[in-house]
């Protein structure tokens, strides 16, 4: 099962290093298109929307995702749609499982401006 082995449903310490980046920085949010990867709990997504982000957040796992959009409807808005707006920004989530065929679909559909990931990288 994939959830046994998830890291995803942990606050790693880059996450709130990245959001507290991110609001010292908010013109790499403001009114930008934003892609986070390996999103986990979502804390950098949900700090890019409320700097004015049209943000999709993404993650592999099928319970990580889960839990994300839990947040993401608990601190950005409700409803059970995947995509919430406000003014100009926007939250989506969506599932995105490094290495598969999806990508490279994901990829020719869309054009970001900023490219967020915070502990991506482990071993």
């Amino acid at each position: 099962d994939e959830t046994d082995h998830s890291t995803g449903v942990t606050l790693w310490q880059a996450a709130p290093r990245l959001a507290d980046y991110l609001q010292e920085h908010s013109v790499m949010c403001e009114g930008k298109s934003v892609l986070e990867l390996g999103a986990g709990l979502g804390l950098c997504g949900i700090t890019a929307y409320y700097l004015g982000a049209k943000i999709i957040i993404t993650d592999g796992d099928t319970h990580v995702l889960q839990k994300l959009r839990e947040n993401v409807r608990q601190n950005c808005g409700s409803g059970d749609n995947d995509a919430m707006t406000a003014d100009n920004n926007a939250i989506e989530c969506r599932q995105l499982l490094w290495g598969s065929p999806h990508m490279e679909k994901f990829s020719e559909l869309e054009k970001f401006d900023t490219i967020l990931g915070a502990d991506v990288i482990y071993t």
